[in-house]
């Protein structure tokens, strides 16, 4: 426990400056859109566009359901952007930080903290492609809808703590990043965002072994009116509990070297 106790501190410091890396994200969230009329609101927009486009032409050309297939990918898409956009901007976080670092004594998790929360804003956006969709297409959750915290929580515990690795490794080699963003690439396609997990073929099971597969389902389930798969809760939970032990005691070790390698 004395290998985690220094990150758990620095996690529980950061948490208390909410004031601080709030701020920072709305600040950042509007300098990104600075001058536009609509702001945040262009990422809802690509987001329809993106699920319109690919709903009409993909779907068409498997054959899908547009009932069943549109409300699949606009949940996933939304879902796979939050993911992937957070531990790409994860790689680059302490990175961007260096000099904020330097010059005023904070926790590390500040830092955390303020790129979750910015991505959580956006996802909050996008969320609103997953309402149209959902009005349009007459999609009632149902009763699975009350597992839906449960699938919110172990999805962002787990990004938590990628975003928090991916930026300590990134910041000591600077290789990691065109790495992850690869890796992240390969990972969309064996990822239920374009396809559904039911046409998935029985000599392709081993795709179930892909971590946001089950990070995926256990929130797309609820939203879609299904009960969500006991064994991705069970290995959403683990990987959220082992993660989290890896990370920080990664940061335990880390820290104090971070602002040297910035």
């Amino acid at each position: 426990m004395t290998s985690v106790r220094s990150g758990f501190d620095d996690l529980v410091t950061g948490a208390r400056n909410v004031d601080f890396w709030a701020f920072m994200a709305h600040h950042e969230v509007k300098q990104r859109y600075r001058r536009s009329y609509l702001g945040p609101f262009w990422v809802t927009i690509t987001t329809g566009i993106m699920v319109g486009a690919i709903g009409t032409i993909y779907g068409g050309m498997i054959g899908s359901d547009a009932a069943r297939y549109v409300p699949h990918l606009a949940v996933s898409f939304v879902l796979w952007s939050f993911i992937s956009q957070s531990i790409l901007e994860g790689c680059h976080m302490f990175l961007e930080a260096g000099g904020a670092m330097r010059q005023m004594k904070t926790p590390r998790s500040t830092f955390l903290y303020k790129t979750l929360y910015r991505n959580v804003l956006l996802l909050l956006h996008n969320a609103v492609v997953i309402l149209a969709v959902f009005l349009l297409f007459g999609v009632l959750p149902g009763w699975p809808l009350v597992l839906l915290p449960l699938g919110l929580v172990l999805l962002f515990a787990n990004i938590a703590w990628m975003v928090l690795v991916s930026g300590i490794l990134c910041a000591r080699f600077r290789d990691v990043p065109p790495i992850i963003m690869s890796a992240l690439q390969l990972l969309f396609f064996a990822t239920p965002v374009l396809w559904m997990p039911e046409a998935l073929p029985p000599h392709l099971s081993l795709i179930m072994l892909n971590p946001f597969f089950h990070l995926i389902a256990v929130v797309r389930d609820p939203l879609l009116g299904h009960w969500p798969d006991m064994v991705s809760v069970a290995i959403c939970a683990a990987m959220a509990v082992f993660g989290w032990i890896g990370a920080l005691g990664l940061l335990s070790r880390t820290r104090k070297r971070i602002v040297f390698w910035v």
